[in-house]
Parts: structure tokens; sequence; C-alpha cells
């Protein structure tokens, strides 16, 4: 295989890295502005905060931004609005740790064939044990079309939320 061939098929990975991220933290996006409809009104109207003591209670973490959004966002919501928002955030969950070899992941060995690279990417020092994952471009595209759609579906709730009955 030539050097172009091989550093053509590590450009593809890239750039489905990119799509990824990108698609990722435009849904991460709207679970921070749906964050916002649950913090205190002098809150959830601010495009950037000044130093105030309720901001540091606000979540950061994926897995604590969820939680809120289920015990605090959840119940105020109409049932075809709740399920709506629930299937695409379990569905982000379900994706979570892809994300994260994705994102964390180091690219540990390559794989090159006539018509695709994969890599596997491994993580160290995990609170249990995750083995190494080989992917491909196209499983990363993949991801990142399913996590753009979620997103997607997440911004149209977020617009429906908004505007209220």
């Amino acid at each position: 295989m030539s050097v172009e061939i091989i550093t053509d098929k590590i450009d593809q990975f890239h750039m489905a890295l990119g799509k990824f991220v990108e698609a990722w933290a435009a849904a991460e996006y709207c679970i921070d502005n749906l964050i916002l409809l649950t913090a205190p009104d002098h809150l959830s109207n601010l495009v950037l905060f000044e130093d105030d003591a309720d901001v540091a209670k606000l979540p950061y973490q994926f897995t604590a931004k969820i939680k809120r959004i289920r015990s605090r966002l959840y119940p105020t919501l109409e049932p075809l609005q709740r399920d709506k928002l629930a299937h695409a955030i379990d569905r982000l969950q379900e994706l979570q740790e892809k994300r994260n070899d994705y994102v964390h992941g180091a690219a540990i060995e390559r794989y090159f064939s006539q018509s695709e690279m994969a890599i596997k990417m491994g993580r160290l020092l995990q609170p249990s044990k995750r083995e190494p994952v080989r992917v491909t471009a196209a499983d990363i595209e993949a991801a990142a079309k399913a996590v753009a759609d979620l997103g997607d579906s997440l911004f149209r709730t977020l617009m429906i939320i908004r505007e209220g009955p």
C-alpha cells in the first residue's frame, strides 16, 4: 500500500473523528440549554455568566447533567415532550462510552487492508476494565450521524419547550 493511500486513510479517520466531536459538542450544547431551563430565573436568560455562586451548582459532567434533567425538567414537561427528550437522552447515554473511546482513546494499533483502515483505540486508568476498541472511519461516521440526529432532536424539543404551552 502506498504512502499516499495510507495518508488518505488516516485523514479520513481524522475527519470522521472531527465530525463526531462536533456532533457531540452540538448535542451537549442542547443538553446545557436544557440544564439552564432548570436553573434559577436569574441564570436561565444569561449568555455569559458573571461570578455567581449559583453557576457553580450547575452540573458540568454529562452524567450529572442527565440526572438533573431527569429530576428537575422531566416532571415539568408534557408526556410527549418528555418521551421525545427521554428517547434522545437515553440514546446519547448509550453512545457515551463510544464518545469516551473516540475522544480519550489513543491509537495503539493500526490495521490496513485494501479497502479500509482500522485503529485500535485504548484508554488506561479507567474505573472499570475497558478493553481497547477497534474502529474504522465508517464506524465513527455512523456514530457521528447518530449523534447529529439526536442533537437535532434535542434542539427541536428544546425549542418546543421554550415556546411553552
